[in-house]
């Protein structure tokens, strides 16, 4: 008995963080318009998961500020509000440093050498824009981070925080196509935190100054920001 409700419980947490990932990558890249209005049942057809699983994510996603959650009127995605955005870029920003630099302590040499692949990926979509690859290679990177920096709670915080920084740099991305200014800057980063020797009161500056950068450009290109298509 004990068995069958332990495979039934990691059976629905599965289709949770399924049903989350679709719905946080609709979100993201504009399939699901800012400002639109959805029930649940169409977005259980949308991804094709059942209702508990649909709701259960719904809940995070709310949390994480993505979707509003209306009683009997539905589930609204929320608007891009720039302002409110760049200060939880702001945020992300210092967290990520914060994992980059004890990722560079604590990776195993398994991580080590996925940062490596990571970084030779993002060199390669420097030289072919690819609004797709450069999103996937974002979240995997951050995926990385979390798992090499060996910190739950670092982890937990930050992802609070990086739905609505995926969708701003979606937005910067799909606006400048400026995907190799983005590849020069990350393949760099990642390749910093690889290295076994750093103090951890020392950020690798490349890390330090990646990290800047990607936010400059970020904040800089959004600022006047063209209508959401």
């Amino acid at each position: 008995m004990d068995t069958t409700v332990t495979s039934l419980s990691q059976a629905r947490c599965s289709l949770t963080t399924l049903a989350y990932e679709k719905l946080e990558e609709l979100i993201v890249t504009l399939k699901l318009k800012p400002g639109s209005t959805h029930n649940e049942n169409n977005l259980q057809q949308l991804i094709g998961i059942g209702r508990t699983p649909v709701r259960e994510a719904l809940q995070r996603l709310s949390r994480e500020g993505l979707v509003e959650i209306l009683p009997r009127k539905g589930i609204k995605i929320t608007e891009v509000e720039y302002e409110g955005g760049f200060l939880r870029v702001e945020l992300a920003r210092t967290l990520l440093t914060l994992m980059a630099r004890t990722g560079a302590v604590r990776a195993t040499s398994e991580q080590k050498q996925a940062f490596s692949d990571i970084a030779i990926a993002y060199d390669k979509v420097a030289q072919t824009p690819d609004l797709g690859s450069i999103m996937h290679l974002d979240k995997s990177m951050f995926e990385l981070l979390c798992s090499a920096c060996h910190n739950e709670h670092v982890c937990r915080a930050t992802r609070l925080l990086m739905g609505e920084n995926r969708r701003l740099r979606y937005i910067h991305f799909k606006k400048h196509a400026d995907n190799p200014d983005i590849g020069n800057t990350y393949a760099p980063l990642a390749q910093d935190v690889r290295p076994a020797v750093v103090t951890q009161k020392k950020t690798p500056r490349t890390i330090q100054g990646g990290r800047a950068q990607g936010y400059r450009l970020l904040k800089e290109k959004l600022s006047s920001p063209a209508k959401i298509p």
